[in-house]
C-alpha cells in the first residue's frame, strides 16, 4: 500500500505573472490565467483521499517552516497508506453482460472500428495532416449524430431493440457508407 499526500503551493496570479516575466522564456499570460482558473484547492471534506494535504502560501514561509511542515505531511502519508478500493466482481460482470447485449454499445463499438479504419485509409493515401484533422472532426460529428439518432429511434420503440443479441447489419452499413462518402470527398480533392 502507498501513502498519498499533496503539497499545494498557493500563489496569487499577480505574483505568478511577475515571476513569469522574469523567466528567460516566459509563458503566455493567458496560460497562467487559464491554469489559475482550473486549479482547485484540496478539499478533504469532499474528497477523503485529500486529507493528507498541505497548503502553503508562496510568501510568508521560511525554508525551515516549509521543511518541517513538508516532513510532517510525508510522515502522515506514510503512516496512513491509502486502502485499495474493493471491487464488486459480481456487479462488474453483470454490467459487462448488459453492455455486451446493448445495441447502442454494439453500434458504438462498430462505428469506432469504422472510423478507425477510415482514418487508417486516409493516412495510407497520404492525406495532409490538416485534412486528416478535418476528416477526424467530420467523422466524429457523424458518429455522434448517428448514435444520437439510433438512441432516439430505440427510445421510440420502448427500448425493445436495445437488448437484441445481434446488431442489425443495416445500421452499421449505413454509417459505413456515409463515412466512405466523406473520405471519398477528401481523397478526390
Amino acid at each position: 500500500m502507498l501513502g498519498f499526500c499533496q503539497l499545494f503551493l498557493d500563489c496569487q496570479v499577480g505574483a505568478c505573472l511577475e515571476r513569469n516575466r522574469q523567466r528567460k522564456q516566459p509563458l503566455p499570460e493567458e496560460t497562467i490565467h487559464a491554469m489559475a482558473q482550473k486549479i482547485e484547492f484540496p478539499n478533504p471534506e469532499k474528497y477523503t483521499w485529500e486529507h493528507n494535504s498541505l497548503i502553503l502560501k508562496s510568501t510568508g514561509y521560511s525554508l525551515e517552516v516549509f521543511s518541517l511542515q513538508t516532513l510532517d505531511l510525508l510522515s502522515a502519508a506514510l503512516e496512513n497508506p491509502v486502502k485499495p478500493l474493493e471491487e464488486n466482481t459480481e456487479l462488474k460482470e453483470l454490467d459487462r453482460a448488459i453492455c455486451a447485449t446493448n445495441v447502442l454499445h454494439q453500434a458504438d463499438q462498430a462505428v469506432r472500428r469504422i472510423v478507425s479504419q477510415t482514418m487508417k485509409n486516409a493516412k495510407d493515401n497520404n492525406l495532409a495532416s490538416c485534412e486528416m484533422k478535418s476528416l477526424a472532426e467530420e467523422l466524429n460529428r457523424l458518429k455522434v449524430q448517428f448514435l444520437e439518432d439510433l438512441k432516439y429511434k430505440s427510445n421510440e420503440k420502448n427500448q425493445c431493440c436495445l437488448q437484441n443479441n445481434t446488431l442489425n447489419i443495416n445500421v452499421t452499413s449505413s454509417f459505413s457508407q456515409e463515412a466512405d462518402d466523406i473520405i471519398t470527398k477528401y481523397l478526390n480533392k
